[in-house]
């Protein structure tokens, strides 16, 4: 993804200036990918967060352009089961964690119940897998080493918000579909509303995660408000235009020749 951004800034350079510099988008994006990557897994959690979020953030453009579905039919569909998935796999997560951390967690309850203080993020079972992986709630927690697939905020040194990568990834298979159907309507205007409709979603979805109840105690799978919203959006609006008939017909295969998104 680096290499592509590269290259897409490349063609506006004059072609002189790019024979004289010898140095390929290529080399310069591999390059980079090392310097990033590195600082990623070496550099301090509490320095490195902005970097990890370019590296997931490039993993994840990457997959997206992988698994674009190009009829709508199987694109809710397969939503539908990642949110079938995500809920089960959180259910079972929960339960296995729950289970094997009861005994402490009563200790740790009478704890708190006696000092005062407000149970941290780790104290969840959600919060401590997804802690596991960026490594620690803060600089007095040991980190355990980076793994890729959650975007993360830090601020003071704690962690303050998480966003699995998949979370971001898979609602992007109906963003897709919805901005190629934008680019298919003759009358296209100035904001593709449908691809507009579906980030609206996307950002009522995440809304609806953070005001939850039980989000800060117990951790609940972010596809389940996600996916919901973002469908609600994008058929709402194609009911109003009354575009319902002619998005669920829509192939983008046999429409649209050497688009690229």
């Amino acid at each position: 993804e680096v290499a592509r951004g590269l290259k897409a800034w490349s063609v506006t350079q004059d072609v002189d200036e790019k024979e004289s510099t010898g140095i390929s988008p290529n080399t310069i994006a591999n390059v980079l990918t090392t310097i990033l990557v590195g600082a990623a897994y070496l550099a301090s959690p509490s320095l490195a967060w902005p970097i990890r979020n370019i590296v997931c953030t490039c993993l994840g453009v990457a997959v997206a352009r992988a698994i674009q579905i190009p009829r709508l039919g199987p694109v809710v569909f397969a939503l539908l089961a990642l949110v079938l998935y995500d809920v089960y796999t959180v259910g079972v997560m929960l339960v296995e964690l729950g289970s094997a951390s009861l005994s402490s967690g009563q200790g740790e309850t009478m704890a708190t119940a006696t000092s005062g203080a407000a149970p941290s993020a780790a104290s969840s079972a959600m919060g401590a897998v997804a802690l596991s992986k960026v490594g620690g709630l803060d600089a007095a927690t040991p980190a355990s080493d980076w793994q890729p697939g959650l975007l993360e905020v830090r601020l003071r040194g704690r962690v303050t918000d998480l966003l699995g990568l998949g979370d971001a990834v898979f609602p992007s298979i109906l963003s897709t579909f919805a901005l190629r159907f934008d680019q298919s309507k003759s009358e296209k205007g100035p904001v593709p509303l449908y691809f507009a409709a579906s980030l609206l979603g996307y950002a009522g979805g995440c809304a609806a995660c953070e005001l939850a109840p039980g989000i800060g105690s117990s951790g609940l799978p972010a596809l389940l408000f996600i996916v919901p919203a973002m469908l609600t959006t994008v058929f709402g609006l194609s009911v109003v235009r009354g575009d319902l008939g002619d998005m669920w017909q829509f192939d983008p295969v046999g429409d649209i020749k050497d688009e690229r998104i």
